[in-house]
């Protein structure tokens, strides 16, 4: 059985609950279990009762891993969240029976076709990490970390729980939103992996890994099935910096690595995800009053960028 957790926090249920509603409908039968980062959102899911999801509180967690308890003092919010991911995994892997193999898929994720063939190539070994597959001209970035551990898979053997082991303790002593000493948040421990630990693969499936910081340089299209890259069916896009500016008006998240909101982008890709989380919106208004409905904040986005955005036709309006 294919196994899936991930973890929302108020600020991004929207997003997280596109990430449930994109994988029930593209891989039914999977279980998905979902870290309940504040009590609004385990609220939440105990009221939709969604197929397949399993909340589990991050009180539960941290009674299972006081040493991950003790880092909070030390970390911003976000980024003790970060911390708690590989702990996350951990307490999955090593107390759920009939977790393996697991993987863990960021709440900005949603699929659009199924996952089986990424879960079919990351059986080949016992860790499979995402690269980001920068083009050149972005190769810069590669200093915040070559893989991204939005899609980032277990098996339950001695590589898998040697490597999530190394993860899991190394960001409860160091994991901060700062470059410093050649570690950056949770993922750039990922780095070395391929030489550190034994059964590694990196995914070569081209419908994995899409983003803003690779997308403008990849083949994305249309087939009769949904988004493609190239010749391969997208299975899934990470929607990394996607947040709303007001009611109806929201931000991308292509701008900041110099990508455009291109009509293809636009049509296959951004516009029915915009569609989905609304109508996600929507239920939670009539069905859970009161709910949040954090979708994040373009923090930091003045007038000038707003503008600047709006005539260069890269910002999203709601329909």
């Amino acid at each position: 059985m294919r196994q899936f957790c991930t973890s929302i926090d108020s600020d991004r249920l929207i997003q997280g609950l596109g990430l449930c509603h994109s994988l029930g409908r593209h891989e039914p039968g999977a279980p998905l279990w979902v870290l309940c980062l504040d009590r609004p959102v385990e609220k939440v899911l105990e009221r939709l009762q969604l197929p397949d999801v399993h909340p589990v509180p991050l009180a539960e967690l941290e009674s299972a891993e006081p040493t991950l308890r003790g880092a909070r003092d030390f970390r911003s919010r976000d980024e003790y969240h970060l911390t708690a991911t590989p702990a996350f995994l951990w307490h999955l892997l090593t107390r759920v029976p009939d977790t393996a193999p697991l993987t863990f898929v960021a709440p900005e994720l949603c699929f659009f076709a199924s996952p089986a063939a990424l879960v079919a190539e990351s059986s080949s070994g016992s860790i499979a990490l995402t690269p980001r597959r920068f083009p050149p001209r972005r190769e810069r970035l590669a200093r915040y970390g070559r893989y991204d551990p939005g899609w980032i898979t277990f098996l339950d053997d001695r590589s898998g729980r040697e490597a999530l082991a190394w993860w899991r303790n190394r960001c409860i002593e160091w994991c901060h939103a700062r470059l410093e000493d050649g570690k950056f948040g949770a993922q750039k421990y990922l780095d070395d992996w391929t030489t550190r630990f034994q059964g590694v693969h990196v995914l070569a499936n081209p419908g994995a890994g899409v983003a803003p910081w690779n997308v403008d340089a990849l083949p994305v299209g249309t087939g009769a099935g949904g988004p493609t890259v190239g010749s391969a069916p997208l299975v899934f896009y990470h929607f990394h910096g996607f947040e709303r500016i007001s009611s109806w008006l929201y931000e991308p998240g292509l701008a900041r690595y110099g990508a455009s909101l291109t009509p293809e982008l636009r049509q296959a890709i951004y516009e029915p995800y915009l569609l989905e989380l609304r109508g996600i919106e929507r239920t939670l208004r009539r069905e859970v009053p009161g709910a949040p409905r954090g979708w994040g904040s373009a923090r930091g986005f003045g007038l000038g960028a707003l503008i600047r955005h709006a005539l260069t036709k890269q910002l999203l309006v709601a329909r």
